[in-house]
């Protein structure tokens, strides 16, 4: 990918399909049931959902949608000349009209100073997605496949008071025009060993070779700077080999993608192996003491009435309702620098 998630985005991204690939220990975590406020077909199955893709021009559309909202001091789904999420993502080249959108923000009237204070930011926007009724279940859609995590930060003006702001802007999508599924994870060092990605964890330029005895396929890519990757595979069974400077060995899994996207990461200095669900144990606790003022707002773009209209084009017959999604959790030990911009006035983070 030419256009790459920063480490803020890319641990965004980990907080959004933590929550798919166990949507009832996520919903607990905040102290909210899967299903409060929703009703019949609104209601969100606790079976795990296919962990979503970064994609790159869902990504342009939705950095593009939070610098336009900070810049002009919006909150909106309708964004620059009153174009809608569907038409952004169009216009940065998303082959599907099937795109939903979520949108928040948090501003502090302190200055924002240091990378904890941004990753506190984002903790919060991700708790209250998760505890907003509609949010929780645009983000949990069983089809979406792939995401792009638009973050901005710097000054935002709302009803006349000015906050230090970090603005995110979640763009899903599907494009049931191909076959192809993803192999998607990170790479990354587990400085702080609580066994998820945080922003300066990432490995770049790790190798990701990718083979099947099944259909001849091949393709290899490289983790970007802040450890993501991804790799589009038809149907199969493969062979994932990690391997790079980094690590002191190769780290070789197989796996079978059927009709949903796969998650391998490879996490460093640990030398457990069990399930990603089953891994995930962030702790959330507060960490933001110097907030004397916030607000908090909210949006979803697509509605269920939505989806049903979409649905009549593009019938998602061959997406399936789980996934096992699982991790190679390797022992590397090394010390890895931290990537974080230190000045956020209107700077993608």
């Amino acid at each position: 990918m030419s256009v790459e998630l920063t480490p803020y985005e890319q641990y965004f991204l980990e907080l959004v399909n933590r929550a798919r690939l166990n949507p009832e220990e996520e919903a607990s975590r905040y102290d909210v049931d899967l299903n409060e406020g929703l009703t019949g077909e609104e209601q969100i199955s606790p079976e795990p959902k296919q962990p979503l893709a970064s994609n790159e021009t869902l990504l342009e559309s939705a950095r593009s949608h939070s610098q336009w909202m900070l810049e002009n001091n919006e909150f909106s789904h309708e964004g620059v000349n009153g174009s809608t999420a569907i038409e952004r993502a169009e216009s940065a080249g998303y082959p599907s009209s099937f795109v939903g959108e979520n949108i928040a923000w948090k501003g502090s009237n302190q200055e924002i100073q240091n990378m904890d204070q941004i990753i506190g930011l984002i903790d919060d926007l991700h708790k209250g997605l998760l505890t907003s009724a509609n949010h929780r279940t645009n983000l949990l859609k069983d089809e979406y496949q792939e995401v792009g995590v638009g973050l901005y930060t710097g000054q935002f003006t709302r009803n006349g008071t000015d906050w230090n702001a970090v603005i995110a802007n979640h763009n899903y999508g599907t494009n049931f025009d191909q076959d192809e599924l993803f192999i998607t994870g990170v790479v990354y060092d587990d400085i702080n060993n609580n066994e998820l990605y945080d922003p300066g964890e990432g490995l770049p330029e790790i190798t990701v070779d990718v083979s099947s005895p099944d259909n001849d396929f091949t393709a290899t890519t490289t983790t970007m700077s802040a450890g993501g990757y991804q790799v589009e595979v038809p149907p199969g069974e493969y062979e994932v080999q990690f391997t790079g400077d980094k690590l002191e060995t190769a780290v070789t899994e197989t796996v079978t993608v059927d009709d949903q996207n796969l998650k391998i990461d490879v996490m460093v200095n640990s030398s457990e192996s069990q399930i990603l669900a089953d891994k995930i144990t962030l702790n959330l606790e507060d960490t933001l003491d110097f907030r004397t003022a916030q607000q908090v707002e909210s949006g979803t773009y697509i509605s269920s009435s939505d989806v049903t209209n979409l649905y009549q084009e593009h019938e998602p017959t061959s997406l399936g309702l789980g996934i096992v999604s699982g991790a190679i959790l390797f022992m590397v030990i090394f010390f890895l620098g931290h990537f974080f911009q230190t000045s956020p006035q209107h700077k993608k983070q």
